[in-house]
């Protein structure tokens, strides 16, 4: 049996040249492919499926983060999986934030859904100020475990944790 091998560049099928992907369970899956095409598809999705006659199965799902000309009409893409845009810097600041809200600005920017507990009173409990300067991954580390005490203001640093100041101080 013949493995099948498909390539979908926005939902375009293009041919599969090579293909050299990456999935680490702690990461963000990365890798390099050839394909069969000249067109410039950087920030677009590109979804690789794999398997055998009858069963083909979805096996990345990410997006194109650059291309560059490769010989004879293809061109070498450089992918990562769809979390791979929280490698990036996601500063963000916001005057009385309920966690609700953050996580809808997350949705918003990323085009991945983020969501909080149906019924969790302190999704809806709003804080004074939340800014924060690192990474998208360190947005949801360092939110998570301090976020949200009664009368603090919280400031997310990068890599330095969060730091809380009183209310007025």
């Amino acid at each position: 049996m013949k493995p099948i091998k498909r390539l979908y560049l926005s939902s375009d099928p293009v041919h599969l040249i090579d293909c050299n992907i990456v999935l680490e369970l702690n990461a963000c899956g990365r890798g390099v492919i050839t394909a069969g095409t000249e067109t410039d598809y950087t920030g677009k999705m590109v979804r690789i499926d794999v398997g055998y006659d009858g069963l083909v199965l979805r096996w990345f799902t990410g997006y194109v983060e650059r291309s560059q000309p490769a010989d004879n009409g293809t061109c070498r893409l450089f992918v990562r999986e769809l979390v791979g845009i929280f490698d990036k810097l996601w500063p963000c600041s916001f005057q009385h934030p309920t966690l609700r809200q953050i996580t809808d600005w997350i949705s918003e920017q990323s085009g991945l859904t983020v969501t909080t507990p149906v019924g969790a009173a302190y999704a809806d409990k709003p804080i004074p100020h939340f800014t924060h300067s690192g990474t998208g991954y360190q947005l949801f580390a360092q939110s998570g475990p301090c976020i949200f005490s009664d009368g603090l203001s919280l400031v997310s640093v990068a890599g330095r944790g969060c730091l809380r100041r009183r209310c007025g101080a």
